[in-house]
């Protein structure tokens, strides 16, 4: 009985290894894709300054608040660059894999407007890696271990399986990003077929590939039916106590494929390749066999669990990890809402819920559970001290014609993010108006005095999506925000001219009608 639960919830240290590097390697290409808008989103001269990130998450804590510079905040990204270097190589890789989960946490919690389902499954891999040896193997503590062995001749023979409630965890939340996600899908548009169609029809994320398969609404029923079976079914195949190899291969492989077609069809940012590196860990060790891999020689494992029961930390670290596991398991359950009725949480105290956002455990992987019914459409409108009508999004005159879906207006999945935000959040007008304020000082910043920016407003447009969609005018909602210049500037003949000219202009193409 034992020696199936080892096999059922514990991980190969090769596996293990490779998925520290893959972490490491994933970590470092984040950098890439947030150093860039250190300004934009983490400084104090970006669209969400320090004051409102603790209004958004008054239980988080953050390193990035010591200082709002740029230069602070790029710090922050190099020092995360240097631990996930030493994360990937092993050296001191339970020092790296905190820091690089300190450094991760304070970025999420500076800006949690741009993260996406992929940040929150990173961070969740890296608090669930600080209870499991990563280092075990292919890594510069496993090769200083063997060389202190080889010196004492205390070297013993190998075993490769890794058993322990940190095992545990790591394989559960894989299980847990699945299930839940499966059972956020017993809505109307999922248990009718109809949710791939809604889905793909977001042409903020969708790509050509997905785009091609609105023609076949047939398969896509079959997809949206396919995906919540599969979400629902095939994450208990890492439990199976026979054939357990074989079935977590066939577990991985189909979700794998799911991924795969996910990423042809939607832009989600990294959220497909986090996921498929998720699970490396579980990897069974008869691959590696097989391939002839072999481990480092490290201490024999048996030695280590008894070593391991003696020992009062590890005692201590055990019962944390079942704590956490425990937790997250009560919060999953509590956010999920079943064929659209309201979920548990306000069943549970609200002192249930800060320990989540202080630990950064909170998460919710309901994945297009319910899909929105609207495609979104935003128009920065600004008006110019010469009295020209501009889009500050697009850097271009204002334009209120049906946007192409082909056209390339959000620099990164994260402003793609950040614009769905804006929708979720419509009662947030302090985020708003933040937002418009970074894009008229950005504007100003690079234009002449005459060319400043004297008002504008956040505009937002929908296009109602769904089954037997016929392509049609976006509607305006409202206006998410305005700003207007406190310097007393006297309107010329021709910004009086150009205000009834695009009052005009607006009304022709619809944008004036308002929907109630």
């Amino acid at each position: 009985m034992l020696r199936q639960l080892r096999k059922v919830f514990g991980c190969d240290s090769r596996s293990l290894a490779l998925f520290r590097i893959a972490i490491a390697v994933l970590i470092m290409v984040d950098i890439v894709d947030r150093f860039p808008h250190s300004e934009a989103f983490y400084s104090e001269q970006g669209i969400f300054p320090s004051e409102l990130s603790k209004l958004e998450s008054p239980f988080g804590w953050s390193l990035n608040y010591l200082s709002g510079t740029v230069v602070f905040q790029q710090s922050i990204f190099i020092s995360l660059a240097i631990a996930a270097l030493s994360l990937a190589v092993g050296f001191y890789t339970r020092i790296a894999t905190l820091i690089c989960w300190i450094l991760i946490v304070s970025i999420h919690v500076r800006n949690p407007l741009v993260l996406i389902g992929g940040d929150t499954l990173l961070r969740l891999l890296l608090f669930w890696s600080l209870f499991v040896p990563l280092g075990k193997s292919w890594s510069w503590d496993a090769f200083q271990r063997q060389k202190k062995s080889l010196k004492s001749d205390t070297a013993a023979p190998e075993d490769t399986l890794v058993s322990s409630v940190g095992t545990g965890c790591l394989i559960i939340q894989v299980f847990i990003m699945y299930w839940f996600a499966g059972l956020s899908k017993i809505t109307e548009p999922w248990l009718t077929g109809t949710a791939m169609e809604y889905v793909l029809r977001l042409e903020i994320y969708v790509r050509p590939v997905g785009a091609w398969m609105l023609h076949y609404p047939e398969v896509l029923k079959w997809l949206t039916f396919s995906t919540l079976a599969l979400e629902l079914v095939v994450p208990f195949f890492l439990f199976l106590p026979f054939w357990n190899a074989r079935f977590r291969l066939l577990a991985m492989l189909i979700f794998w494929s799911l991924h795969i077609g996910i990423e042809l069809s939607l832009d989600v940012g990294l959220f497909g390749i986090i996921s498929m590196m998720a699970w490396f860990p579980i990897i069974p060790g008869v691959v590696w066999d097989r391939l002839g891999k072999s481990q480092t020689r490290v201490f024999d494992q048996q030695g280590a669990v008894v070593q391991s029961r003696r020992s009062l930390s590890t005692r201590v670290t055990n019962a944390v990890a079942l704590f956490f596991l425990l937790y997250i398991i009560v919060w999953n359950t509590a956010n999920i809402e079943f064929k659209g009725k309201s979920s548990w949480t306000g069943k549970l105290p609200p002192s249930f819920f800060p320990l989540g956002y202080t630990t950064m455990v909170a998460q919710n992987f309901q994945m297009f559970g319910n899909p929105p019914r609207f495609n979104p459409w935003f128009v920065y409108y600004a008006r110019l001290r010469n009295g020209e009508e501009v889009d500050l999004l697009r850097k271009c005159p204002v334009d209120y014609a049906r946007p192409d879906a082909a056209t390339r207006i959000y620099a990164s999945i994260r402003w793609k993010k950040l614009h769905r935000f804006l929708l979720r959040h419509e009662g947030h007008n302090v985020f708003h108006q933040s937002i418009l304020e970074y894009f008229i000082r950005e504007w100003n910043r690079a234009h002449s005095e005459k060319e400043k920016v004297r008002l504008a407003r956040i505009e937002v447009f929908f296009e109602a999506i769904g089954p037997e969609y016929l392509q049609g005018d976006y509607i305006k909602a409202k206006d998410l925000a305005f700003w207007e210049s406190k310097e007393s500037v006297e309107k010329s003949d021709d910004e009086l001219l150009g205000e009834i000219d695009s009052m005009i202009r607006q009304f022709e193409s619809g944008s004036l009608i308002e929907r109630h």
